[in-house]
């Protein structure tokens, strides 16, 4: 009998060991000496992120990097290390998409859904909590769940929905303006996330760093590799966001994309209603 398929992000993370740039060696880059200190005191992960194998830990980066030596903020980190440290090559960084979408489960998480096995063999997969986010230094704006239920938007029926999306947004900002982490706000931008990621790759000691990123982590990953393509190594890059990011042409385009693709998933729910008992079409 045939295996099921993988899933399309984790049956294409293989390609994350197998593919090489023109002209690559295939042995791992030299590692460089240990970072000061040794590197991440790992330890245990925060209840709710707590996994098999899953060790998590903190480090101290500027809050803002024009300012290296002022005020600093934690980012929170994890690492499922490689199961073959002979066939290890380095460090996998990965970003579950967002913005503002929490990481630091997300390595134990592709491990559970089925990454490929050689995967997990050849890299230490690293979970983040990006700047302002999770159980790194957090922006809440003190806002209820109530008041920011989603950061994907509600379909709009009619021009009433738009105009109470629109004053419920202008509350959430205003909230956030005034509210006890305001001022992380100006400093919480991809720039900074993607320099975050490059203070992981130092302290775990590695000249390069390979990376899978989904969704909006597509643009921070593209983020990092222009802003240091001298340290990445295999970059994959799964349901890309537009080369703006998530700016206003993206949304637009990303409601459109439900509009187009929402009747095949009704039809699909639809047709597997005993299994996900979640549509009936008529």
């Amino acid at each position: 009998m045939r295996k099921p398929a993988a899933p399309p992000v984790l049956a294409a993370a293989a390609l994350v060991v197998t593919l090489l740039p023109a002209g690559a060696a295939a042995a791992p880059p030299e590692a460089p000496a240990a970072p000061p200190g040794g590197g991440p005191d790992w330890g245990a992960c925060p209840s709710g992120v707590a996994a098999p194998g899953l060790e998590c830990a903190t480090l101290d980066v500027p809050l803002d990097y024009r300012d290296p030596d002022g005020r600093t903020i934690e980012i929170a980190i994890s690492r499922l290390a490689s199961t073959d440290p002979g066939r290890r090559r380095g460090v996998l960084l990965t970003n579950s998409g967002g913005p503002g979408g929490q990481g630091l489960g997300f390595p134990a998480a592709l491990r559970d859904l089925g990454i490929p096995e050689r995967v997990l063999e050849t890299y230490d997969v690293i979970g983040v909590d990006p700047r302002g986010v999770g159980h790194s230094t957090p922006v809440t704006c003190d806002l209820t769940r109530a008041e920011q239920p989603s950061n994907i938007p509600r379909f709009a029926r009619n021009d009433a929905d738009v105009a109470a999306e629109a004053k419920r947004v202008a509350a959430v900002a205003a909230k956030c303006g005034s509210s006890r982490t305001a001022p992380l706000l100006p400093h919480i931008t991809t720039a900074n996330t993607a320099r975050d990621l490059d203070r992981v790759r130092a302290a775990l000691g590695e000249p390069k760093a390979s990376y899978l990123g989904i969704s909006y982590g597509t643009y921070l990953g593209a983020v990092y590799a222009t802003m240091f393509p001298h340290r990445t190594d295999r970059f994959l890059l799964d349901s890309a966001a537009g080369p703006g990011g998530w700016d206003v042409s993206f949304s637009r385009m990303f409601g459109r994309g439900f509009a187009d693709r929402f009747p095949d998933f009704a039809e699909f729910a639809a047709a597997h209603h005993e299994k996900y008992r979640r549509a009936s079409c008529t």
